[in-house]
C-alpha cells in the first residue's frame, strides 16, 4: 500500500515531537496526586506559556483555568519588602532606620536588643525574631480590632520577648519579622498594609486579579485549598491564615498576574516603574555570607546567566513556586491548590520544564 511522502513525513515528525507543556503538567499533576496546577513563563514582559490542568476541588469536575486566582502564601513577603523599598525611595524611612524610631511608643517595653534592628534586617530574616509565628497571647483568633491595631499589639508583644539570636548575626526565616515590619509601615503611614500594597503596588502594576485571604472566599468559583489527611486530600473552603498575618503571607492572584509581578522584579527598574535600579540592588542583594535578600533567595544558576531569585510560598493549603532570572528578563511561576509532602517537588518539576523550554539562552 503506497503512502504519500508528505503524509509519511508528517507522521514521523509527530512521533518525535515533544509532549505539550499542558500534557507534561498533567502527567506531573497526576503523578503527585494534586487537584490542579497552573503555571506559566514570561520573557521580556510577554507571557510565552500559561496552562492550567486539573480541578478546583477534589471530587468535582470543575476544571481549573488560567484566569483562576491561587493563594501565593509566603511569596507575599516580596510584596512587603518591595513596599518597604518604595517607602524608602519616597523618603518615609531608611533601610537603616532603627525600630526604636519606628515604634517610639514601645521604648519602655521593647527588648533592648531590638532597638537597633533595621527594616533591612527584617526583610532578610536577620532581626533575631523567632521563626515561631505565634506564641502565648499572639493568635488574635477572636479579635474585633482593626488589622493595624492587631499588628501593633502583635509587634508590642513580639518585641518584648528575648531574641532567638543576636540581631544581625543569624538567618532565621520569620513570619513574625514581616508582621512586625508591616506594623511599622502602618504606624509610619497611618494606613493599613492592605491599603498600602493595593495603592503602591497592585494598582500601579495592573495586578487586577489580586485579593487578600482565601482565593475562593469571594463567592465566585476558584481553586479551593486542600490539606493531606491520612493519605487523602481534604478541601478547606475559605481556608487561610489569620488576616493579621497579611505582610507575611495572605495575597492571592492569578498566575498571569504573578508572572507580571515577576517581570517587574526581573526588569530591576531598567525599564521604568515605581522603583529605581538602586532600590532593586538593595532588594535583590543578600547580606555577606547569606542568600536571602528582600523576599527572595538569591542563588547563582547557569541557566539564569547569574543570580536567580527563588521563593516557595504556602499557607498550608496551597503552594506556589517561582524563579526569576533578571539577566534573562525571564521568570516562571507554578501554583497548586494543595499542601502535600510532595507538592513542592511537583512544582519544582513544572518550573524545570518551563525553564528548559522557554528560558532564553
Amino acid at each position: 500500500m503506497a503512502y504519500d511522502r508528505a503524509v509519511i513525513g508528517a507522521l514521523v515528525l509527530v512521533s518525535f515531537q515533544k509532549p505539550s507543556v499542558a500534557d507534561e503538567m498533567e502527567r506531573i499533576r497526576a503523578h503527585y496526586g494534586l487537584p490542579s496546577i497552573c503555571a506559566g513563563a514570561i520573557v521580556d514582559g510577554k507571557v510565552v506559556s500559561l496552562d492550567a490542568v486539573g480541578v478546583r476541588r477534589v471530587g468535582s469536575e470543575d476544571r481549573a483555568t488560567v484566569d483562576d486566582r491561587y493563594h501565593i502564601g509566603s511569596n507575599t513577603k516580596a510584596f512587603t519588602a518591595t513596599l518597604t523599598a518604595i517607602l524608602v525611595q519616597k523618603g518615609k524611612l531608611a533601610w537603616n532606620t532603627p525600630l526604636e524610631r519606628l515604634f517610639p511608643k514601645l521604648s519602655t517595653t521593647m527588648a533592648p536588643a531590638y532597638r537597633t534592628v533595621t527594616p533591612l534586617q527584617l526583610v532578610q530574616h536577620r532581626s533575631g525574631l523567632t521563626g515561631e509565628t505565634y506564641s502565648k497571647g499572639m493568635a488574635y483568633f477572636a479579635s474585633k480590632e482593626s488589622l493595624p491595631a492587631q499588628r501593633a499589639d502583635y509587634a508590642r508583644r513580639a518585641l518584648s520577648l528575648t531574641p532567638s539570636s543576636p540581631p544581625g548575626t543569624k538567618y532565621e526565616y520569620s513570619n513574625r519579622g514581616y508582621i512586625v515590619l508591616g506594623a511599622a509601615l502602618e504606624g509610619l503611614t497611618r494606613r493599613s498594609w492592605e491599603d498600602l500594597v493595593t495603592t503602591e503596588i497592585l494598582r500601579p502594576l495592573g495586578l487586577n486579579s489580586a485579593g487578600f485571604g482565601a482565593a475562593d472566599a469571594g463567592g465566585k468559583p476558584q481553586p479551593v485549598g486542600h490539606v493531606e489527611r491520612d493519605g487523602k486530600l481534604v478541601p478547606i473552603s475559605g481556608g487561610d491564615n489569620l488576616p493579621m498575618l497579611g505582610p507575611a503571607g495572605t495575597l492571592n492572584m492569578s498566575v498571569r498576574d504573578m508572572l507580571r509581578w515577576c517581570a517587574f522584579q526581573a526588569d530591576e527598574g531598567r525599564y521604568g516603574g515605581p522603583l529605581t535600579p538602586a532600590s532593586f540592588a538593595v532588594l535583590h542583594t543578600p547580606p555577606a555570607g547569606g542568600d536571602y535578600a528582600g523576599g527572595f533567595v538569591a542563588i547563582p544558576r547557569a541557566w539564569a546567566g547569574g543570580n536567580a531569585l527563588y521563593h516557595l510560598g504556602s499557607n498550608t493549603m496551597n503552594v506556589q513556586s517561582l524563579w526569576i532570572a533578571p539577566a534573562r528578563r525571564f521568570a516562571v511561576v507554578a501554583s497548586t491548590n494543595a499542601e502535600t509532602k510532595d507538592a513542592a517537588q511537583a512544582l519544582d518539576e513544572v518550573c524545570g520544564l518551563l525553564i528548559g523550554r522557554f528560558c532564553p539562552k
